[in-house]
């Protein structure tokens, strides 16, 4: 009988445990309750809207680039604009044609008589003899301009100053090399002291340049205008003739070889003046230029 009693009570225990939760499993699921509290609900995203957004028009302001036109040339004595290849100024333009014909724009093919001519069948135009920096002679319908130093030398023409004119000259060096040249000393502002000018001038090895020279200057300047280019137009080497030519009208200056306008530019350092042609005996001593025919035409 004692042991029956206490196996009686252990039953009963174990029945009344199974009956009651304990108060650790009473823990356990108030933690979880309150785990599944705290994770959010999930709550679908709207579907994703892409916006078409205008933007506005950019206006683009573009020049209107008037086409170039070519003016109608009469050969009238006085009319100083040929027919044009370009106008950029400063910018070399030389579009050669393989033609043996005068080029497109030759001014002399257009303007009719020159206002002055001089083909050098005599003296009477120009100062023959030397100085410390060049000698003149006139024989055989040729003028001999010789560079006595390695510095720019010139010898003026018998002529008017001009302002608005084209003027050209044909001539060739007799023996030559590399940067030895000769040219046209124009816009001189004083015929009895030319310290003052435009030098343009082609070189032996086919180059042109357009100088400012100032001699009153201590000491003298060239200022260069545009610096030595190479030019197709331009019969390069010795004894080979070349036809040199300027149009000036104000500060607007074009430059032509051989009848082709190879720069065109703007300078405003010499309004007017007179004449002459020079020689630069660069690298040959005693260089010589032989010149044919001087010629202008002239414009108010």
């Amino acid at each position: 009988m004692k042991i029956i009693i206490p196996f009686l009570i252990l039953i009963t225990l174990v029945l009344a445990a199974c009956q009651s939760p304990s108060s650790s499993d009473t823990g356990v699921q108030t933690r979880v309750a309150a785990i599944l509290t705290d994770i959010p609900t999930y709550t679908p995203m709207p579907p994703t809207v892409t916006a078409t957004i205008q933007l506005p028009t950019l206006a683009v302001n573009t020049p209107t680039v008037a086409p170039t036109e070519t003016p109608t040339v009469e050969p009238t004595q006085g009319t100083l604009e040929p027919t044009a290849t370009a106008k950029v100024p400063g910018i070399p333009t030389e579009t050669l044609l393989p033609s043996a014909t005068a080029p497109a724009g030759d001014p002399r093919a257009v303007l009719g008589a020159p206002t002055w001519t001089d083909p050098m069948d005599t003296a009477n135009n120009w100062p023959v003899g030397s100085d410390n920096f060049t000698s003149l002679s006139i024989a055989d319908g040729e003028l001999a301009l010789t560079g006595l130093t390695a510095t720019n030398g010139w010898k003026m023409a018998s002529a008017p100053a001009l302002k608005n004119f084209y003027l050209e000259a044909d001539g060739r060096m007799t023996t030559c090399s590399g940067m030895d040249a000769w040219g046209l000393y124009f816009r001189v502002p004083k015929y009895e002291k030319p310290d003052r000018g435009y030098l343009f001038g082609i070189t032996c090895n086919g180059n042109y340049y357009l100088k400012a020279f100032d001699g009153t200057m201590d000491p003298a300047t060239a200022t260069q205008i545009i610096y030595p280019y190479a030019s197709k137009a331009i019969v390069k080497g010795s004894n080979q003739t070349n036809r040199v030519g300027v149009m000036a009208n104000g500060e607007n200056l074009k430059l032509f070889i051989n009848g082709k306008m190879v720069h065109e530019i703007a300078d405003s350092t010499y309004p007017q003046g007179y004449f002459g042609l020079f020689i630069n005996s660069e690298e040959t001593p005693n260089l010589t230029a032989k010149i044919t025919d001087v010629s202008y035409w002239s414009s108010k």
